[in-house]
């Protein structure tokens, strides 16, 4: 990440490119590894977006800013300049979403274009819709043998019949925390970071296949999942951002360095604000009803008829558990550095003890802390510190 995406208090950029400051890497230190807050990253876990305005300092003075994205420091609060208004000329028909969705994809032409294949709603949704634009895009995901997962297999293995170039990974071959000592060098404790090699394995496919740009179903969950129906005034709920709907951790660490573009299909202000046009009078629809009855032409039957949501934890705790050996070794160097107690070996087993049981916030507290622990490996492997 460029020092033009992070705010260092109230210094400038600018300034800080002047004192030769041009990465992170150039002001991390051991010093302030050992005053950085792990309880900050802790809640942090909670919010999908690194946003100022809610964004707990790690390192003091370090608040992380999203690309695309605009706001003003008034020495105290950030305060977020993105247009939320929908001007009136946006009409709640399905057909002018379709031609905005063709213009902007007119820079897709001559390009080779990827669309993760999850099997679910989201992905379905853009596989369908660029294919009635007349692309035909490479598919590329992960393919389960989990019992919980059937429904978006059996999708999955419906696009394989139906697409000519599809490839379907073996989930467990990238399942969370896998390879974590190999981890890409970043500049930041992120979460995504636990899940790089399921990123890392969509990317070197697409390499082979020389594809140019990957979309994804990401971020879709705000749009057509959150009641619209009370904000008066054309104004968007506080969420509907472009630079909410994508991964920029991926995009930084994996995605970039292969020279592909990854982005979620919904990543367009005239598209999110088209289908707030198309939802304004919408309560909030968790099963997705409304998206798959106004879009069931580009959808499978079976996404049309049936709500389905599988339950990932599995794949999640798999992962952890293979994991515990390269876990510990991380936690041991995390401990030698900052002396923190959350990395002893002790708080380590509190972590694996009844790690069977259902319980969000220690699944929370498990990204936390490992995703802590794997960034401040990574700075010592490479010898930031």
């Amino acid at each position: 990440m460029c020092i033009d995406e992070l705010l260092i208090g109230a210094r400038s950029s600018n300034l800080l490119k002047k004192a030769g400051i041009n990465t992170v890497d150039d002001l991390i230190n051991i010093d302030l590894i050992r005053k950085s807050n792990l309880k900050a990253h802790e809640k942090n876990i909670s919010n999908f977006f690194s946003r100022p305005d809610q964004y707990q300092e790690v390192i003091d003075g370090i608040s992380l800013v999203p690309p695309r994205s605009r706001w003003k420091f008034d020495g105290n609060k950030f305060h977020c300049l993105n247009e939320r208004i929908v001007s009136s000329n946006f009409t709640n028909q399905k057909s002018e979403l379709l031609q905005i969705t063709k213009r902007l994809s007119s820079v897709f032409k001559n390009k080779k274009i990827a669309i993760e294949l999850s099997g679910g709603l989201d992905t379905s949704l853009v596989i369908g819709i660029i294919k009635h634009l007349g692309f035909d895009p490479f598919l590329v995901g992960m393919r389960s043998s989990r019992y919980e997962l059937r429904t978006e297999s059996f999708i999955q293995d419906r696009y394989a019949v139906s697409f000519k170039n599809v490839c379907l990974l073996n989930a467990n071959d990238s399942l969370p925390f896998t390879n974590l000592k190999t981890t890409p060098l970043h500049q930041y404790p992120s979460s995504s970071s636990l899940y790089y090699m399921h990123a890392l394995r969509i990317a070197k496919e697409c390499e082979k296949q020389g594809t140019n740009i990957i979309l994804s179903g990401m971020g879709f969950d705000a749009l057509l999942c959150e009641g619209v129906n009370k904000i008066e005034n054309n104004t968007m709920p506080n969420n509907w951002y472009t630079w909410m709907l994508d991964d920029n951790w991926f995009k930084e660490n994996i995605y970039n360095k292969f020279n592909i573009s990854y982005s979620s299909g919904a990543a367009s202000q005239l598209i999110i604000k088209s289908i707030w046009a198309l939802r304004k009078t919408q309560n909030e629809d968790l099963k997705k009803w409304w998206a798959r009855n106004e879009f069931m032409e580009y959808l499978p039957t079976e996404l049309v008829n049936y709500s389905y949501k599988a339950d990932n934890s599995g794949g999640f705790l798999d992962g952890f558990i293979n994991s515990k050996n390269d876990i510990a070794d991380i936690f041991k160097v995390a401990y030698d550095i900052t002396n923190f107690e959350e990395f002893s070996v002790n708080e380590l087993n509190d972590l694996y003890a009844n790690v069977h049981l259902v319980d969000e916030n220690k699944d929370k507290l498990i990204l936390g802390r490992v995703s802590f622990a794997n960034w401040i490996f990574g700075l010592v492997r490479e010898n930031i510190i």
